[in-house]
């Protein structure tokens, strides 16, 4: 080996390790490091209903719900003033119940496609409107929800029986994976669970709801690296349709950089 290559190979080593520990995970008394679960709700209606009933999964530990707790008592968001919330029971576990004397859809104009190194056009968008029109054609969710922070490492690998879960998540069955620039690590699988929908209309309505439930560990060494599990579930009531409604939720689990 010549001289020259002899004094660069301890550099490019010093390089390596360097650049591994900007990338890798932290050590637990890393400052920048987070723990967070995020659950959010998003409902769907097309067109207006009295009285609405609606219940969905949370995550829950011990027959509780933090998350949930955390959107009743205001430190959430999305809530909107003529809705009412709440944690009740339904088949021996905690579930979100949204109440509304009158739930009105939202319509709003086609999203503009914004050109990369121009200006956005100059146009001001419709008002929303609680029916479609041609300058309002797209139905837009509703979103509430809530995130909380840990102080402990989360279990994104494998978090079956030991993170939240939609429902709980007892019963989990192997699913394939088919997701773009997945990790080799990436693992999926499927849990039933459960959403119920109640309201007066005379036309009936079609009513979909999405809830999503994300557990991540966060840290920042030259730019924001995670990992993560998400679990989700969308569940679409047709207009005659009320009560009780099974689906299965998708579990994700290994999501993001590891050791």
């Amino acid at each position: 080996m010549t001289r020259r290559y002899r004094y660069l190979l301890p550099l490019l080593l010093a390089a390596a390790l360097l650049l591994a520990g900007c990338l890798g995970p932290p050590g637990e008394d890393d400052p920048s490091l987070r723990h967070d679960y995020s659950y959010e709700v998003s409902v769907a209606i097309d067109r207006p209903v009295d009285d609405l009933v609606l219940r969905v999964p949370l995550p829950s530990a011990n027959g509780s719900s933090a998350l949930g707790k955390a959107i009743v008592n205001g430190t959430g968001y999305g809530v909107r003033p003529e809705w009412r919330v709440a944690v009740v029971e339904a088949n021996g576990t905690p579930v979100l119940e949204l109440r509304a004397d009158r739930f009105l859809p939202e319509y709003r104009g086609t999203p503009i496609a914004l050109v990369p190194g121009e200006a956005p056009p100059a146009v001001t968008p419709p008002p929303p409107a609680i029916a479609p029109s041609e300058s309002n054609p797209v139905l837009t969710p509703y979103s509430l929800g809530a995130s909380i922070a840990v102080n402990r490492s989360i279990e994104t690998r494998d978090p079956a029986g030991r993170e939240l879960l939609l429902g709980g998540g007892a019963t989990l069955a192997p699913a394939g994976c088919d997701l773009p620039g997945q990790g080799a690590g990436v693992r999926c699988y499927r849990h039933p669970v459960a959403a119920f929908v109640d309201y007066r209309s005379d036309a009936g309505a079609n009513v979909s709801v999405g809830v999503r439930l994300t557990g991540s560990n966060q840290w920042w060494h030259g730019g924001w690296t995670s990992n993560q599990y998400t679990d989700y579930v969308l569940v679409e009531f047709s207009p005659g349709d009320r009560g009780w409604a099974r689906a299965d939720a998708a579990l994700i689990a290994g999501e993001g950089m590891y050791p």
